[in-house]
């Protein structure tokens, strides 16, 4: 039988997260973002709005399954793909496949959303309950 088996939101400022990573000193995109994701938000002038979007769906995920980034989970075990009609989707990378699995979970649904500044990210972990 199908089920909910986790639940992760996130919200974040897009200026406040666009001033971690702009200028010098700061931390470079690609420690927190696969290539595949970079190439996805473009360049365009809601780069930030998107590649925030994209955070935040990861530390939904990490919220859902109950971790957090450390103990061997990178910031990029968590990738974010758009389809081609734009639904987001979430394929997880070494440790947290296994953490994944374990609880169950076999696929995720995916929402994101941006206003005023904000975006939203709420997560559902999905897979076979078996209590």
């Amino acid at each position: 039988m199908s089920a909910t088996i986790a639940h992760g939101v996130d919200l974040l400022e897009v200026e406040g997260f666009a001033r971690l990573f702009d200028g010098p000193g700061r931390p470079h995109l690609s420690r927190y973002f696969t290539d595949a994701e970079l190439d996805a938000v473009g360049s365009d002038s809601r780069r930030w709005e998107k590649l925030a979007g994209r955070f935040a769906m990861k530390e939904a995920v990490l919220k859902a399954l109950g971790t957090g980034w450390g103990d061997f989970i990178g910031f990029k075990d968590v990738e974010i793909f758009t389809s081609v009609l734009g639904a987001p989707s979430v394929t997880l990378h070494r440790k947290l496949v296994d953490i994944a699995a374990v609880a169950g979970i076999d696929r995720w649904l995916v929402s994101s959303s941006h206003s005023n500044g904000q975006v939203m990210a709420s997560v559902i972990g999905v897979g076979t309950y078996s209590p």
